[in-house]
């Protein structure tokens, strides 16, 4: 997992001590929530997909592919492909204020996308 600069973030909710919140506090207390079984994985996810801005162009495969996957977790298509978004990804959440960021965030983030983006 990487540590960034310490950086102000953008807000997002209001903090108990009536401070807006940083998207990184947010995300913490998302992850609780997650951690907590309150709040599913597609549920954590897709609020950090939809909070850094993810959009369709930044998947690595297109909505037919997507949907024509067998599996439900999208495992038939390379790990690799989903990898190589990672720098994409990376510079979306650091630029919203995540100081803290892995390869399986992006990961993460991008299959739950993909899926409901298939959906829709």
């Amino acid at each position: 997992m990487f540590r960034f600069g310490r950086s102000a973030g953008r807000p997002c909710g209001i903090h108990s001590r009536g401070d807006q919140m940083t998207l990184q506090e947010e995300y913490d207390s998302k992850r609780k929530q997650y951690l907590d079984n309150r709040i599913s994985h597609a549920e954590f996810y897709l609020w950090l997909a939809d909070s850094i801005g993810i959009a369709e162009h930044d998947l690595p495969v297109g909505l037919d592919r997507i949907r024509a996957s067998k599996d439900k977790h999208l495992n038939d298509i390379q790990l690799h492909a989903w990898d190589m978004r990672d720098g994409i990804v990376r510079y979306k959440a650091v630029r919203s204020g995540m100081r803290v960021w892995s390869l399986c965030d992006t990961v993460c983030v991008l299959k739950n996308f993909a899926l409901r983006a298939a959906k829709s």
